[in-house]
């Protein structure tokens, strides 16, 4: 009888486990070092991650967590199959990454010339403000509609 309900929940989890890899993901695990995913390790740096794959670092600085999580599933999954769309959500995070940085940057500067009284640099920076932070919104919306 217990072997009969041992057959019937490895056949139930083999069932999961094949849908959750045709909708491109994998149960994830907590380790001490961060989040599994298959052979795929998500380290957390505070606001960026580093993603490994087998202890070999692969990338750096990812912003998005969302982007994280879908790279380290389709690596884990099949890293060869999903090269192109993990590449592009690389690309799309470091985007939003340098737009990021870039605003924090200008909002520095205009708050010294706020200091400074300099109105023709805080119309510069409010304008560099506005750009930066659009282009962070839409590399962000992009990369998030692409890792589902």
């Amino acid at each position: 009888m217990t072997k009969n309900i041992q057959q019937r929940l490895d056949t139930v989890i083999a069932r999961v486990n094949k849908k959750l890899v045709q909708q491109e993901q994998l149960i994830p695990k907590k380790t001490d070092k961060g989040i599994l995913v298959g052979d795929v390790l998500i380290e957390s740096l505070g606001s960026i991650k580093n993603i490994y794959h087998r202890d070999r670092l692969v990338f750096a600085d990812v912003s998005l967590n969302k982007v994280a999580v879908k790279v380290a599933n389709l690596m884990a999954i099949d890293h060869i199959r999903y090269q192109q769309k993990i590449d592009q959500l690389i690309m799309m995070d470091s985007k939003f990454g340098s737009a990021l940085a870039e605003y924090q940057m200008f909002k520095g500067r205009l708050a010294k010339a706020h200091a400074e009284q300099d109105q023709f640099r805080i119309d510069m920076y409010l304008a560099r403000l506005g750009y930066v932070k659009s282009s962070a919104e839409y590399w962000k919306k992009q990369a998030l509609s692409l890792a589902g």
